[in-house]
């Protein structure tokens, strides 16, 4: 992800009320996932498990958020010159 959109997500995006959202959906999606390991995997390894999932998910929000502007961006092009041809 370039550095000024990361930046934009981690600043201003991921506070959004849509953002916050869409972070409790993933966190009871994680709970979820987890479920059938407690008992099985220590306490310890039960966090370790649900922080990967948790960083994989960030990751996957940020590639979509970075995915969306380029989208936009291309729309935006598109709709301002499709005009002049």
């Amino acid at each position: 992800m370039s550095e000024l959109l990361k930046r934009i997500y981690e600043n201003v995006i991921r506070y959004e009320k849509e953002a916050i959202s869409m972070e409790k959906r993933i966190t009871k999606e994680v709970d979820a996932i987890c479920m059938p390991y407690k008992g099985k995997l220590s306490a310890d390894e039960l966090e370790e498990l649900q922080d990967i999932m948790f960083e994989i998910a960030l990751s996957g929000e940020q590639e979509g958020f970075q995915l969306g502007v380029m989208c936009f961006t291309k729309l935006l092009i598109e709709c301002l010159f499709s005009n002049r041809i």
